[in-house]
């Protein structure tokens, strides 16, 4: 059997990042009054991770924000669909690594002997317009 898509939300109500034993980092990318930019996106591997050996495999995209923000944006990653080998481990990360003001790499990785046909995720980048988009 195979996955195609897999989305999960949670809505905790009345629960801290304390109780849930979770690691928590947040913060304000956009001061109050500044004018909001942002640039969203979906993505999906090219072609399969395949191995038998316990490896780490990864690949990569460059997204440039066209126009570009004022200063560094917040950028979310997401994973929307997910095609794996049910006979093995499932075992993918993403993620966005070298976010500037005008560019990101995003990275879809796997490891051990994980079989990823493909994987399907979306991102969301917010920042400060670095000029007014009027």
């Amino acid at each position: 059997m195979r996955t195609f898509a897999a989305a999960c939300v949670w809505l905790l109500t009345g629960m801290t990042a304390e109780a849930l034993d979770l690691q928590v980092q947040q913060s304000n990318s956009v001061p109050a009054g500044s004018p909001v930019l942002i640039h969203q996106g979906t993505f999906t591997t090219n072609g399969n991770l395949l191995s038998d050996a316990c490896v780490a495999r990864e690949q990569k995209a460059e997204v440039k924000f066209d126009p570009a923000f004022a200063s560094t944006p917040t950028v979310t990653v997401a994973l929307t669909g997910l095609d794996v080998d049910h006979t093995r481990n499932t075992r993918v990360t993403m993620r966005a690594e070298g976010v500037s003001k005008d560019s990101m790499i995003l990275i879809v990785g796997t490891w051990c002997e994980t079989n990823l046909y493909s994987a399907v995720g979306s991102f969301i980048a917010v920042g400060v317009a670095a000029q007014s988009l009027r």
